[in-house]
């Protein structure tokens, strides 16, 4: 509903309130928008207001099912040069974010998102998708994003991570799937591609603790709980790295912690559940090996080692 206003045919201008179920919001692909694309799929009212050559798009939407957006976060991007916008054919849905002749230039265009994102929303975030270095998260939040007539994008809101799993990877030694605890925080102040995060992960295995405690009677596997605790920004994270033992008492995890205490043996100790899925308080040739390549993976990232280790919650 609305109307279309004009002044002797001259000068036309919209006011027009539009109610969208289930719209394709978004329908991108990498080439076309380097900082973030993928599908997305929305409820809610478009308005659209002002004279033609400098329009306005107010956007307030609920996103819906088979919603999923992805963050890359190994490009030196250019946020000007995005293609936000894409006009889709019905008649050619195969051609969806392929074809030169869908992109639109946003000259003269304002565009105003506040959206409610809910779990039916995946949002992925692309370390390394080469080697599978990628958060996958559901959850709940608002964002607001904007985009000027000058191309210029702001991202504003939290994103409160309901469920999801990391897939932590070093070289070609780690590959391990990570699960993300409740109440992971993706906070963006303005730059899209600089949110603040605040994710901890657990992978769980079982290993003897034999080695540490120096008797057969503790040979039995119990459970242990890696944890990667990733703070600071989503272009250099850090990372921590922790080892909790859930079922064990408190005399034998103290002892436990004595025997791997500090950042190096914390360090070798993760590695080595992760790689040989036993500790590691003796230093052996596979674990020299899963370190210096860990090392290198890191050094060639944009994650930054471990600047800090923790063994309990």
């Amino acid at each position: 509903m609305g109307k279309i206003y004009t002044g002797y045919f001259k000068n036309y201008g919209l006011d027009l309130k539009l109610e969208a179920n289930n719209f394709l919001m978004l329908e991108t692909i990498e080439k076309d928008n380097p900082g973030f694309f993928g599908t997305a799929y929305a409820s809610g009212t478009i308005e659209i207001t002002g004279p033609v050559e400098n329009i306005q798009f107010d956007i307030l939407a609920t996103t819906r099912p088979n919603t999923r957006i992805f963050i890359p976060l190994y490009n030196d991007i250019d946020v000007s040069s995005y293609n936000f916008v894409t006009f889709v054919s019905p008649n050619q849905p195969d051609n969806i974010g392929q074809s030169d002749n869908y992109k639109v230039n946003l000259d003269g265009i304002q565009l105003n998102f506040d959206l409610e994102i809910t779990p039916s929303a995946e949002v992925q975030l692309l370390f390394d998708p080469k080697v599978g270095d990628i958060i996958k998260g559901r959850g709940n939040g608002n964002i607001k994003m904007g985009i000027n007539t000058l191309g210029q994008f702001t991202m504003f809101g939290d994103l409160r991570i309901a469920s999801g799993d990391y897939l932590f990877t070093m070289g070609n030694i780690v590959n391990k799937r990570f699960t993300i605890e409740e109440g992971g925080l993706l906070s963006w102040n303005g730059d899209p591609l600089d949110a603040n995060i605040d994710i901890k992960t657990i992978y769980k295995t079982k290993a003897s603790i034999e080695n540490i405690m120096g008797s057969p009677e503790y040979s039995k596997r119990v459970s242990v709980e890696c944890q990667l605790h990733l703070t600071n920004t989503l272009e250099k994270p850090n990372l921590a790295f922790g080892i909790f033992l859930p079922t064990v008492d408190g005399r034998v995890r103290a002892s436990v912690q004595n025997a791997i205490s500090g950042e190096d043996a914390l360090y070798k100790n993760f590695l080595s559940l992760l790689v040989l899925n036993s500790f590691a308080v003796e230093q052996n040739a596979s674990l020299e090996g899963a370190e210096e390549t860990g090392n290198n993976a890191f050094a060639s990232s944009g994650k930054k080692p471990p600047t800090r280790c923790f063994l309990t919650r």
